[in-house]
């Protein structure tokens, strides 16, 4: 094989598998991302939407506040996705804090089935948390 045709196979390989990884950077449609550790739920909407993220802060097994917004939001070409909303937060006692609070989250779907980023709830006492949710086997989304 010459060299002009290597280099074009080669080129044609990175092309393909950037355009799959590419393709592969938007969520399933209907379904549910969960991250145990965190704490964070994502569900999918249509069209390449979020329709509720909810979490805890601190993430994990003793969390201090609750919350879950029903702000649609888009995902972005490449599995990009950006929140910047306030919130009804809860107590884990069931009361809910008398002000709505700011929510920030930065995010991506990485594949089909995972996405990573982080949020962070502005409560005394909430950092900034990462999460890597992942699809939930039980989740009946379309395609």
């Amino acid at each position: 094989m010459s060299r002009f045709a290597r280099i074009v196979v080669t080129v044609l390989a990175i092309a393909a598998l950037t355009a799959t990884a590419a393709l592969a950077a938007k969520p399933k449609p209907r379904s549910s991302y969960n991250d145990g550790k965190s704490g964070v739920s994502i569900q999918t909407g249509v069209k390449s939407t979020i329709s509720t993220f909810s979490g805890s802060c601190p993430g994990g097994s003793d969390p201090k506040y609750v919350f879950a917004t029903l702000h649609t939001t888009k995902v972005k070409k490449h599995g990009k996705f950006h929140l910047d909303t306030k919130v009804s937060v809860n107590t884990v006692t069931g009361k809910t804090l008398r002000k709505k609070r700011r929510l920030t989250v930065n995010g991506r779907f990485v594949t089909k089935i995972k996405a990573k980023g982080s949020f962070k709830l502005h409560v005394d006492g909430c950092k900034n948390t990462k999460f890597k949710a992942t699809l939930d086997s039980s989740s009946e989304g379309g395609s």
